[in-house]
């Protein structure tokens, strides 16, 4: 079992007006911005940037508009100009090179986000055209769907600074974060008090991050979000790309919650017992051959130490349930990141698929 701080993170930086005591108070925040904003596809070739006092606008045929933070850091990296050197100058030096770039770059189309509320409009993102966008109220919409609306025992788990605001649902300019658990009739795994399930969900409509969905089992929350003794950990991580990456994602999130958060618990709990139950080799060095075969396909080194944790914890290292458990333990030592931290767990569920019910 390894511990998880995504959520720890999250509870840690996020501002008080990017937490929600609800998803359906955030979903009222993201399709108010989702109903403010403005797609417009345009020529790069076409674009005019000026000084307007200490900041840089962009007139073009659609409106004049000017960047947020993060705007103004994708034009730089669209045009080939590192943005830290770009917000260092003044207004004036700023214009010109924006101007020499965008005459002198081979790019021609750019897909603006922004909102026209006010003038000038604020652009909340530049991407290509090959950018797939999910708006942040899509991916809450399916949340509220499959915790039906927060009524059938999902819920944001408590923290100790709830009485100063809500954690566990946020939503900034850039990105969504939902951390929910259901606590109730908890698993019983041979451990006390057993194991409860929970999720994280994510999304950026502006191109900040990926879109994701992440169940696992866990021991308990503590107050500040940390997640102890997670294991059964299962990733959906989707790259924004693509015209049809939004049916893409809605059909791979239907896929993901239906097989976790729409199956009963007592199906989990059929998993867990036939695991405990089951021998996945005679001996040890079998279990190695099946940790490294091509099924499973854990790199040489990384199944030794898996096996090495499993022995020096006490437990039977030829036990499914407890090499499964060590993988989970292992990847979340070791791996800061978390796409390694995705593919070993990705491996520990592949174990589990081994389970004869």
């Amino acid at each position: 079992m390894g511990n998880m701080y995504e959520a720890s993170n999250q509870w840690r930086d996020r501002p008080p007006d990017e937490r929600f005591s609800s998803l359906t108070d955030l979903h009222a925040m993201t399709l108010a911005r989702r109903q403010a904003s403005v797609e417009s596809r345009l020529a790069v070739k076409d674009m005019q940037f000026r000084a307007d006092g200490e900041d840089i606008v962009f007139q073009h045929d659609v409106a004049t508009t000017t960047p947020t933070h993060w705007a103004f850091g994708q034009m730089c990296g669209y045009l080939d100009l590192p943005a830290w050197h770009m917000r260092r100058l003044p207004a004036e030096l700023a214009e010109q090179e924006l101007n020499w770039a965008r005459d002198h770059i081979g790019r021609e189309e750019l897909i603006m986000t922004w909102a026209n509320g006010r003038t000038p409009g604020i652009v909340r993102s530049f991407t290509t055209p090959m950018y797939g966008r999910l708006w942040d109220h899509e991916a809450v919409e399916w949340l509220l769907d499959v915790t039906q609306n927060e009524t059938n025992g999902w819920h944001r788990p408590p923290a100790i600074t709830d009485d100063k605001y809500p954690s566990g649902i946020y939503g900034g300019d850039r990105n969504m974060f939902a951390f929910m658990v259901n606590g109730e009739n908890r698993l019983e795994d041979g451990s006390e008090g057993g194991l409860g399930r929970g999720f994280f969900c994510w999304n950026s409509e502006v191109k900040q991050m990926s879109f994701g969905f992440q169940s696992f089992l866990y021991r308990y929350v503590c107050g500040n979000h940390i997640v102890w003794g997670a294991q059964k950990v299962n990733t959906l991580r989707m790259i924004h790309l693509g015209k049809d990456f939004r049916e893409s994602a809605r059909k791979a999130m239907a896929t993901a919650t239906g097989q976790y958060l729409g199956q009963s618990m007592s199906e989990d709990q059929k998993v867990i017992n036939a695991a405990r139950a089951q021998q996945l080799a005679p001996k040890v060095d079998d279990v190695f051959t099946v940790l490294t075969s091509k099924r499973i396909h854990f790199p040489v080194a990384d199944a030794k130490a898996i096996l090495a944790l499993a022995e020096t914890s006490g437990t039977d290292p030829t036990n499914l349930w407890e090499v499964v458990n060590a993988a989970t333990v292992y990847s979340q030592r070791l791996f800061s990141h978390a796409d390694q931290r995705n593919e070993m767990d990705r491996r520990a569920a592949r174990l589990l698929d081994m389970v004869r019910m």
